[in-house]
């Protein structure tokens, strides 16, 4: 997706062994009001993960780093914080491929006033054999995500949908909402490299 000027775009990088091929999760974030760098966004970005994400993931999985790149995409400036922590849940983790379905939403109506994010290392403990999240789970993780979501607000760099061109929404949209869908999702790109 281009990142407008004014915006930028987060990418969190994903390893250990439950992602032996490696793995990242993208947000969009209004930077427009943000006294900050690019350094300052990841390092941010960086710390409101590790607070509200980390306690649900596994210790498969490993935040390795977290990207920061402003737009403009032609000139706009980047940093990459790296590091390393995993999540505290030990057990058995499904394949790379399988990951939780998030959805995000927005005010805007239709297709494009809706997001996904895919993030893997679902315990096999949390998850049957038909690809069902049990309620406590699900639960969970929408306290986890609101909380997530509210970090960046705090921080004056709420979250957006990013827009692809052609899409009938140009603009960034304000995410209202992050919520965990009660079946598992599937990537296939993550296992097949």
């Amino acid at each position: 997706m281009p990142i407008p000027e004014g915006f930028a775009q987060i990418n969190y990088l994903l390893t250990g062994s439950g992602l032996p091929s490696g793995g990242q999760v993208t947000f969009g974030v209004d930077i427009t009001i943000f006294g900050g760098t690019a350094a300052d966004l990841a390092n941010n970005a960086w710390d409101n993960w590790v607070a509200e994400i980390t306690p649900e993931t596994p210790s498969a999985i490993v935040l390795s780093g977290v990207l920061a790149k402003f737009g403009p995409d032609a000139t706009g400036p980047s940093f990459l914080r790296t590091g390393a922590q995993a999540g505290p849940a030990s057990g058995a983790v499904a394949s790379p491929q399988v990951a939780y379905l998030f959805t995000k939403s927005t005010d805007s109506g239709g297709r494009s006033g809706k997001g996904r994010t895919y993030l893997p290392g679902v315990l096999e403990a949390n998850v049957d054999q038909a690809g069902n999240v049990p309620g406590p789970t699900v639960g969970a993780w929408n306290v986890a995500l609101e909380a997530f979501r509210d970090l960046f607000t705090a921080d004056d760099t709420p979250l957006v949908l990013l827009h692809a061109p052609g899409a009938p929404l140009s603009s960034p949209s304000i995410i209202t909402g992050i919520t965990c869908q009660s079946r598992v999702a599937t990537q296939r790109r993550r296992l097949r490299r």
